[in-house]
């Protein structure tokens, strides 16, 4: 059994969540002015509960403070939240199921990075992803709950 304590152990369920799955999915999510799309990021993260050792999962959508950020997160395809500056959202409810979908779609300006952040309040999990500034943000991650 691995230990959390282990500086190792640390280490390794971090990258595994930095690591895992990157892929940008060619789907026509978001037609833009000129008709073009913007693509969907997607992060998969496969999490043992006993690394979790009763913590919390978070998300937060980290926005520069000139930003104006319009947009929704959406929980298994239900919207739980609107994104209009930095913003914080435990995720307790996923953690009684075996999977659960996030759904990130905003709009912003001036087109400055936009940083989110998926971590567990004990550590365990860290994963970080920022956009290009492109003024749109579409992510999506799935959690695998083990």
């Amino acid at each position: 059994m691995l230990s959390l304590n282990n500086p190792a152990t640390r280490l390794l369920i971090s990258l595994m969540a930095v690591l895992t799955s990157w892929t940008m999915l060619n789907l026509p999510l978001l037609a833009g002015a000129e008709g073009t799309v913007e693509p969907m990021n997607q992060s998969s993260l496969t999490i043992d509960r006993s690394s979790l050792n009763g913590s919390n999962i978070m998300l937060q959508v980290i926005a520069p403070s000139n930003a104006n950020l319009q947009g929704t997160i959406k929980l298994n395809g239900k919207v739980v939240a609107n994104l209009q500056k930095t913003r914080s959202l435990s995720l307790q409810s996923c953690l009684s199921l075996r999977a659960c979908e996030i759904d990130l779609s905003a709009s912003y300006n001036p087109s400055s990075a936009i940083e989110v952040k998926l971590y567990s309040t004990n550590g365990a999990i860290n994963s970080v992803q920022q956009s290009s500034g492109s003024g749109k943000l579409q992510q999506r991650f799935s959690l695998r709950l083990n």
